[in-house]
């Protein structure tokens, strides 16, 4: 399936979470799971950042900081979450990972030709 591109991001909160334990074993490239949080006491618009290590183990690693370089207005943070609200899968993929940080590029699948990037955030 397709994808379109919808943004660079960065992690926050690597040291509430896993990412002590699972960080000498992540590369770039490696695909991350990207999951909504609405129960977030701190932000009620949370991405869950998780990476599924190759014996199938998942950690949680923190959550979507700031949306880096986007083409789309001026919601970036919460892009990713309005998405996931409106039912589209959006994905990741690790581009640079230091020892306390880590960042990714996402993605949104789209169907065929056409991607709902424009119905799911602007209403159109």
């Amino acid at each position: 399936m397709p994808q379109h591109f919808i943004g660079s991001a960065r992690m926050a909160g690597y040291q509430y979470y896993q990412w002590k334990q699972a960080n000498k074993q992540i590369n770039a490239g490696d695909e991350i799971i990207l999951r909504r949080d609405p129960h977030n006491q701190h932000d009620k618009l949370a991405v869950q950042i998780l990476w599924t290590d190759p014996e199938g183990q998942q950690f949680l690693l923190g959550h979507i900081a700031v949306i880096e370089g986007q083409n789309y207005g001026d919601k970036e943070p919460q892009t990713a979450a309005h998405l996931m609200d409106a039912g589209h899968t959006v994905t990741g993929k690790v581009t640079d990972k230091k020892p306390t940080s880590l960042r990714f590029d996402m993605f949104m699948a789209c169907d065929g030709e056409v991607c709902a990037y424009k119905e799911a955030v602007r209403g159109e």
